[in-house]
This record gives C-alpha cells, structure tokens and sequence, in this order.
C-alpha cells in the first residue's frame, strides 16, 4: 500500500519552558510511530509536555472518517512521543500553558463521561 497524497503537515508549535528544541527534533515528533494518549485511558495518565506540535493530515486513503484533520503530538518529557485528535484536550493542555508561562508542571489527563453525546472527552488538569 502506498502512502500516495498522505500529508502531514506542522501548523502550530509549542515548546514550553524554553527548551531547545531542534528542527530535527520536530521532524521526528511530527514522523514517529505514536501511540494515542487517549486510547485506552482507563486511569488518570500523567504527562510533563515539552512540545506540542499541531498538524494538519490530508489521508486520502483513509476508508472511515474525515480525509482532512487534525492531529496533536505531545512530547513528554521523557521522550514519549503522544498522538491525539482530541480538541478539548488539547484546548485544556494550552489554557494551562498560557496561564503558567514560566512554571513548572505536570499534568493529568482524565476520561471524562460525556452529558451531551454518547461517549467520553478528555481533558486535562494541573498536578
């Protein structure tokens, strides 16, 4: 099978806590196997981002879904590499980020049981 008009491409890039990340760095965050954050979250996960990086996926292969999306890589800072499409977690991760700008912290991912639709969100909190 070929990958034949799959594109990923990086339209937002959060370092937090100023580390030095490279380009190099990015490129393999944005190209590396990932396992989803939010697959199987049974229990609260704990994460220490040093980068999130925000793509836009144009899969015209795929066979369910959307052809066009958007896709979140978090860097921990242990060197695992996260994938999630999750809007509101990724909206809860960057509240909290613009709110502790030169902070320490870690943070808590939660399943949360949706009241609106059938299902679960994730969102994030402070540790």
């Amino acid at each position: 099978m070929s990958l034949t008009g799959y594109k990923a491409k990086v339209v937002e890039t959060i370092i937090i806590d100023g580390r030095d990340i490279s380009k190099k760095d990015i490129i393999r965050v944005k190209t590396c196997p990932a396992p989803t954050l939010t697959q199987n979250v049974e229990e609260d996960k704990i994460i220490k981002p040093i980068l999130i990086l925000t793509l836009n996926v144009i899969n015209p292969l795929t066979e369910e879904g959307e052809k066009e999306y958007t896709e979140y890589r978090i860097l921990d800072e242990d060197g695992t590499v996260y994938l999630s499409s999750s809007g509101s977690l990724y909206n809860s991760l960057i509240t909290i980020i613009e709110e502790l700008v030169d902070e320490e912290f870690e943070f808590k991912i939660i399943k949360i049981k949706s009241n609106n639709q059938q299902g679960y969100f994730y969102t994030a909190m402070i540790v």
